[in-house]
Parts: C-alpha cells; structure tokens; sequence
C-alpha cells in the first residue's frame, strides 16, 4: 500500500481460516519510494542546476509530486523523464531516468521488504515450500520489484485476483450475515491473531504484586488482554 506493507500467513480448511500470522512496517510502502526519489533527485538538482531544492519547502513539495508521477510511470516504462516548470526559477529536465536507477535509488524499501516476508515466516514456523498461495493486494503491487521480492521470498508468482478495497467490504459483509439473525448463511469461522500483544494497565491500591510500566507512573497493575500466540474473538 501507500503507507505500510502487512504480510499475513493463514491456514484454511473447510469453514475455516485460521491467522498464523501477520506482521507489518511502516516504512515499507508506495510513499516511501516517493521520499527516497525526492532525496535522490534533490541532489542531481543541486549537481546539474545548482540549487538546493531542500531549503525550499514549496519547491520540495513539488519535487514530491513530479518523483510520484515519476514513479507511476516507471511502472510501466523502462524509462521515464522527470520535467519540473520553473521549480526555484529554474525548468528541471532530466530524461532517460531508468527503472534500474529507481531500484537502485530505493533498494532499503525493497530490503525490508525481504526482512518482512522472512519474519512473517519464522513467526507463522513455516518456509516457503509450505505456502502454496500468495496474494497481492494494494497500490503497490504496480510497482515491478515489488512483485519480483514477493516472488522471490515466497518461490512462486503472487496473484492478483482481488482488490483492496473490494476485500475489505466483502469480508465485512460476510462477517455480518455469519452474525446477522436474519440471513441464512454456511457458517464461517476465522481464527483470527493480533498484530501486537494487548495490555490493560490500571491502579489498584489494594495490589499484592504490582507492575510497572515506565511511561505510565501512575499503573501498579498490568492485565494481558491478547498475547501474540492467542486467537480473537476471545473470551475469559
């Protein structure tokens, strides 16, 4: 997607899914390869016209862009021209910037991209011979080396058979007629796992044993809601 990467291993059987797992980064995304083209960029800025395009808040805002549309072009080009009209009074005109050169440009959003795939396998305890699907969803899946990582982490070709959006709304809905008293529906249960361990921390002032929490002076007591091995819906 544009601001993070989930990566997410599951387990289905008739009826069933069960979440192995799913980790997520923030800095691996659409948005990320816009920031690292405007950093690369600014500097050939700064070599060819000598101007520094950082020191001007307006003009790194457009630079932004110009690389976003850059990008996007990149997509389905091998190469592609980056022109800026009177960007701090000068025309930027850079051609036959290549695919190659954004890949080399952007490699650490690719690098964690790796790093995420293998960690979401040694959380799920399975290799890729184990996975015998892969799916991708999201903006970024244009982009070619995104698809080539996913490819290649996981040893087959990713499909790309659903939409984002459309995946979310589906599954909600059919989440809601499972629950619903007034659909009739093939029953469909999802074991599902949380992304991070979820805490409950209060003051008691009867506690025995107490708990600290360093950014929380007041909390003497602390009660684990989810742990990363436990399934939800959950009850006590």
């Amino acid at each position: 997607g544009y601001g993070c990467t989930t990566v997410m291993l599951a387990n289905f059987w008739k009826g069933n899914m069960k979440v192995l797992t799913h980790v997520a980064d923030k800095e691996v995304g659409t948005r990320e390869l816009d920031y690292y083209l405007t950093e690369h960029f600014a500097d050939e800025i700064l070599k060819k016209y000598k101007v520094d395009v950082k020191s001007n808040k307006r003009a790194r805002v457009r630079l932004l862009q110009a690389c976003e549309k850059l990008k996007t072009l990149l997509s389905g080009n091998t190469t592609a021209p980056l022109n800026i009209e009177n960007l701090m009074d000068i025309d930027v005109n850079i051609q036959g910037f290549k695919r190659e050169e954004m890949e080399v440009a952007t490699a650490v959003v690719f690098d964690r991209l790796r790093a995420l795939c293998k960690q979401a396998m040694a959380a799920a305890g399975v290799d890729a011979k184990a996975v015998s699907k892969v799916e991708m969803i999201g903006g970024g899946c244009r982009v070619p080396l995104f698809k080539q990582v996913v490819q290649e982490m996981f040893e087959q070709p990713p499909g790309f058979t659903l939409n984002a959006t459309e995946s979310v709304a589906r599954g909600t809905a059919i989440t809601a007629a499972v629950y619903s008293p007034k659909f009739k529906v093939r029953q469909y249960v999802v074991h599902e796992a949380p992304m991070r361990p979820i805490l409950l921390g209060y003051y008691s002032s009867t506690a025995t044993a107490v708990s600290s929490v360093s950014f929380l002076p007041q909390v003497n007591k602390v009660f684990t809601v989810f742990n990363m091995n436990d399934r939800y819906p959950k009850t006590p």
